[in-house]
């Protein structure tokens, strides 16, 4: 059995990552604008979302590790964040929808429903182009290469500095 790591130590894996950018997505959002200190209500329903996502979708992580993660320097208010998820899954069957295919692993089907000031999806049209589509496959065999990616590079240069820069370097892509 391996040793425990410190929190002060522990840094967030690429399937984190990944696993923000899909939330931000499902719910029409910048994933560094999930991660940021905004109270905005879009925000912080999304924000609850990816709580309640990452203890189902990542068992083995702390409340602490998940609120590095998020950015978040106090872990109980993600407690209260994945209550609050609940109260919105009874409630509303689109979002209970979202989060159980975040939860799964898998992007929600379908375009993000914007969500208004009020918390209740906007009214727009929304418009799709196939082009743009990409099937589960696809964005998991490209998902799993930049990892890939990604974890070679570490091992060869072992360098926690390289690792972030890259990491930075994918999330904006």
């Amino acid at each position: 059995m391996s040793a425990p790591v410190h929190l002060a130590n522990w840094e967030p894996t690429m399937a984190h990552r990944i696993c923000v950018r899909d939330i931000a997505e499902a719910f029409g959002l910048d994933a560094q604008a999930l991660i940021g200190k905004s109270r905005h209500r879009p925000l912080s329903r999304a924000r609850q979302a990816g709580y309640w996502v990452f203890r189902r979708r990542f068992p083995s992580l702390s409340w602490p590790q998940i609120a590095k993660i998020f950015g978040r320097g106090d872990h109980s208010t993600l407690i209260y964040g994945e209550r609050r998820c609940e109260a919105f899954r009874a409630a509303d069957a689109d979002y209970r929808a979202r989060t159980d295919a975040l939860a799964r692993g898998k992007a929600p089907y379908g375009p993000p429903v914007p969500i208004g000031t009020d918390g209740a999806p906007a009214e727009c049209p929304v418009v799709i182009i196939p082009d743009m589509l990409v099937s589960e496959e696809e964005e998991g065999n490209e998902r799993d290469v930049l990892e890939e990616r990604a974890n070679d590079r570490m091992m060869r240069e072992g360098s926690r500095r390289l690792a972030n820069a890259l990491r930075r370097e994918w999330m904006a892509a």
